[in-house]
């Protein structure tokens, strides 16, 4: 008797009957894991959230010097209560006096603009321009407040920026004409055609100019303005123009003011040019729809052609690695002694070279190193042949892991069928990850200001402790979100997907939301603690990253002077680069059996390496080919995004003639990464499940029961049919690569004369 529990169990139920052979653990089943880690997580949190709380209370006006900007007297402008509530924006009315201030123009001249410190009155409003018959005035007897400041005349038309009035160019022109080159104004025909409408014109910044003549001067109507216009080979604008600048301006701070402009009037142009007119529905949909639909389009194509493009990746990888070890061996100048390679290489850097790549470029990395590299790029070279040699090698000897890493990619995109929203949660989870990063960012701002007069040891504590936190945090988040895909898709596999569910085969895709949401909750009221315990290991190995960073970054000037300590800062970096890969990558497998089973961190962790041992081969090549299709998913999808927003803006030429079409194209391939990176993260996840689900099946079921047919068709093994497993046709027996399906196995029909009945049937949960 078959009961079925669908939504927040995630599972099916039978009663008395043991779950020693099931793939995936029910949530009824689970116990809280790893609590000691979720006491530990909890209550740094509670220590995070109270410390800031105390902080915060010991200065609550730090907050008042985000939100608004505070002039001379240290009034806050347009706060609520104070005497400058009505005067909300923040103006520098002595901007060049201030530059050519010797402190602040040391600040200016290094670029530590941050340090400059500029003189600041509050305003009612932004400067619009100057005007000399009705010039307004800042400062003086109406100024708000017991201080008054001297009265000043800002000469500058500004920009409003969060309540900064910041300064724009000044230059305005009064006067525009239309000139015409060629022909020249004495050209005989010319004045015959235009019927002597044609007048030379003197140019005054270049009187030598006698040819020039103007178009569609005053009184010249519009039929002759149209005439010239077309008459005219050479047309030229020309625009008189005229600025008004402060007394106290010099050529010293004048450069440094209309660098000042420009930077805020191309910061200001970028945010126009995407929330404005074309800009906006480029942005929104080459930034989301587009890497979302495209999304499902990589599914399709990895559903329809999953053989060839691992395989060809797996190609790439190779070239790849030859290529690395043949530019070693010329760089340790291995190849300098064979003329016919020597004269190659030449040609080749000769060949670039023609095609418009720098020499010194070819000349660097076609050439030998300097002598005293040389031992050292022996030796990369000879570890990097004999890793080629080992690769290869271990590709010829993994051939069948390869083919079945294709049945499991293909299986993988059954998800997005069934579970189409699943692309949507690593986005959620993006988004808690920054509103992570704007409390802690928010709490190191306080702690660095409230507790600086403490001893260093002390604050340094309170810094790292809420770095550490922050990192802890996130990568708490990002396992709790992995881990409950991956649970969502080990249901799917053992229930939805399974060769017995009539129903899998549906045309009609599904949101997943149910399921997604129920393990959502699986995970936050079971395995907080393991995914706690498993980012906190990772959290630290990156806060000695940051460490060693910061001790490479001060030890700058003594590793000029010595090698040794050059080389072991660089190994030192190297070593806890790949101790946090490996970390990751056990940890992440760890989610993985955490999810499944709902087993410990260390547990799961145990059973990673009991999996990696039984299978190195599969794992080797399963996270090759990840990294490759996420790298080839990753880069192509945002680029291409981008260029075809950049080339659809360029088209509209409105929209082009006032705005920079490359500020919403960058924009679009930020935004489209982060979109795309959330379907790479789908992919992984599911591959990894499906790796997990599919091989413990396998290990604890003989034939596996919750396999299904395609991904039974991948591994070798027979079909399941009407109830039973069916002999496989000389095709599936060509690639049988499951050796726990031997012959004399009495699951197979050949042996035991009839199909077998599938052991869920005999009362298992699913």
């Amino acid at each position: 008797f078959i009961v079925t529990f669908p939504g927040p169990q995630m599972s099916c139920s039978c009663c008395g009957v043991a779950d020693a052979h099931e793939v995936f653990k029910p949530r009824r089943k689970r116990w809280c894991t790893d609590i000691a880690c979720l006491v530990l997580f909890v209550a740094a949190l509670v220590y995070f959230g109270g410390f800031f709380v105390v902080t915060f209370l010991k200065d609550p006006t730090l907050l008042d010097d985000i939100i608004y900007p505070k002039d001379l007297y240290g009034n806050y402008c347009g706060k609520p209560g104070s005497a400058t509530a009505d005067y909300p924006k923040a103006v520098f009315p002595t901007l060049d006096a201030d530059i050519l201030i010797p402190e602040n123009l040391a600040y200016l001249s290094t670029g530590q603009y941050w340090n400059f410190r500029p003189t600041v009155y509050c305003t009612q409003q932004c400067p619009e321009g100057f005007s000399l018959k009705a010039p307004v005035a800042y400062g003086g007897a109406s100024y708000p407040g017991a201080q008054q400041p001297p009265v000043i005349y800002y000469a500058y038309q500004t920009q409003d920026v969060l309540s900064r009035c910041f300064p724009l160019d000044t230059t305005t022109t009064y006067e525009r004409l239309q000139l015409c080159a060629t022909p020249a104004c004495t050209n005989a025909t010319l004045i015959s055609q235009l019927s002597g409408s044609v007048s030379c014109y003197n140019v005054e910044s270049q009187p030598e100019a006698d040819n020039v003549w103007q178009m569609c001067g005053e009184g010249v109507s519009s039929s002759l303005c149209t005439q010239q216009q077309d008459a005219c080979e050479l047309a030229i604008d020309v625009a008189d123009t005229q600025t008004f600048v402060p007394v106290e301006q010099t050529t010293e701070s004048e450069a440094f003011t209309k660098q000042y402009a420009s930077y805020v009037k191309t910061a200001m142009g970028a945010v126009e040019s995407i929330i404005v007119g074309p800009g906006l529905v480029t942005f929104l949909v080459g930034g989301f729809a587009a890497p979302l639909l495209l999304g499902f389009v990589w599914a399709l194509f990895l559903r329809l052609f999953a053989a060839p493009l691992v395989y060809t990746l797996v190609t790439f990888y190779v070239l790849l690695c030859i290529g690395g070890s043949c530019y070693l061996a010329i760089k340790a100048g291995w190849l300098d002694s064979s003329d016919e390679i020597t004269s190659a290489l030449a040609s080749l850097s000769d060949a670039v070279s023609a095609a418009g790549v720098s020499s010194n470029i070819t000349d660097s990395l076609l050439s030998s190193a300097e002598a005293e590299e040389k031992t050292l790029f022996s030796v990369l070279a000879v570890i990097a042949i004999i890793f080629t040699v080992l690769s290869i090698v271990g590709l010829i000897a993994c051939r069948k892991a390869i083919k079945r890493l294709v049945a499991m990619i293909r299986e993988m995109t059954k998800i997005f069928k069934d579970m189409f929203l699943i692309q949507l949660f690593p986005l959620l989870s993006l988004l808690l990850q920054l509103g992570l990063f704007v409390f802690f960012l928010l709490a190191l701002y306080f702690v660095g200001f409230v507790w600086e007069d403490q001893e260093w040891y002390i604050y340094a504590g309170l810094l790292f402790s809420y770095i550490f936190g922050f990192l802890w945090c996130v990568q708490t988040v990002r396992a709790i979100f992995w881990t409950s895909m991956s649970a969502a898709i080990a249901w799917w596999y053992c229930n939805r997907n399974a060769p017995s569910n009539k129903s899998a085969s549906r045309c009609c895709p599904g949101s997943g939301a149910p399921l997604l949401l129920s393990s959502l909750f699986t995970v936050l009221s079971k395995h907080v603690g393991s995914a706690a315990f498993g980012a906190g290991i990772i959290a630290i190995v990156q806060v000695l990253q940051i460490v060693m960073h910061a001790l490479n970054s001060v030890t700058k000037k003594r590793q000029a002077d010595s090698n040794f300590l050059k080389y072991v800062m660089k190994c030192a970096l190297c070593c806890l680069h790949c101790l946090e890969k490996t970390i990751k990558f056990i940890s992440y497998f760890a989610f993985v059996y955490v999810a499944v089973r709902g087993s410990s961190f260390c547990r799961a962790a145990s059973q990673t390496f009991g999996l990696i041992a039984a299978n190195p081969g599969q794992v080797a090549i399963n996270k090759m080919v990840q990294k490759l299709l996420g790298l080839l998913i990753g880069l192509s999808t945002p680029i291409g995004c981008c260029l075809a927003a950049f080339f659809f803006l360029e088209s509209q030429t409105e929209y082009a003639a006032q705005y920079e079409p490359i500020y919403c194209a960058i924009a679009v391939l930020v935004v489209s990464y982060l979109v795309t990176d959330a379907l790479v993260v789908c992919f992984n996840v599911g591959i990894d499940t499906i790796f997990v689900s599919a091989f413990k099946d396998m290990a604890e079921n003989k034939p596996p029961k919750f396999m299904s047919d395609s991904l039974r068709r991948g591994f070798g093994l027979p079909r399941y049919k009407d109830g039973g497993y069916e002999e496989m046709d000389d095709a599936d027996e060509e690639e049988e690569t499951e050796p726990a399906l031997q012959k004399g196995s009495p699951h197979r029909k050949g042996q035991s004369g009839k199909k077998v009945a599938p052991a869920w049937e005999a009362g298992s949960d699913v």
